[in-house]
């Protein structure tokens, strides 16, 4: 990995109705700048037919079908979220960065996140600069 990124492990469980899906673990990666001008995280599930660039396009304020708000601290290297009542399906996966007067300012994505019962998901997310 090169020297100017900033690897931030965010792991968080996926929990299914009835809590029989397994855990998704979610690896960030962003510039060491960009990380600590961020204040918070958005994590969003889209439905599958979605991808990465439509996602992007829409802005961040179009919500996914799930979502996950954090707090993120520069002096952090991981954080832990949870998201419950997943249905199992395909999603498109999103993280946004927003800085401390809510503006988004970077963006990262992954499509095909297959969620099926009793099964764990893996997932690398680099964020970029997110540039409206």
């Amino acid at each position: 990995m090169p020297a100017r990124h900033l690897p931030v492990a965010l792991l968080f469980a996926l929990a299914a109705c009835g809590g029989s899906e397994g855990p998704m673990s979610i690896s960030l990666t962003t510039s060491r700048a960009l990380f600590q001008q961020m204040e918070t995280a958005r994590i969003s599930l889209y439905p599958g037919e979605a991808s990465c660039g439509i996602v992007e396009l829409s802005s961040p304020a179009r919500l996914g079908v799930y979502n996950q708000s954090m707090s993120v601290q520069a002096s952090d290297a991981t954080a832990d979220a949870e998201l419950f009542d997943l249905v199992s399906g395909e999603y498109v996966l999103a993280v946004w960065g927003f800085d401390g007067q809510g503006q988004a300012i970077a963006f990262g994505c992954v499509e095909d996140v297959v969620i099926e019962e009793g099964e764990r998901y893996e997932a690398l997310i680099t964020l970029g600069r997110y540039r409206p």
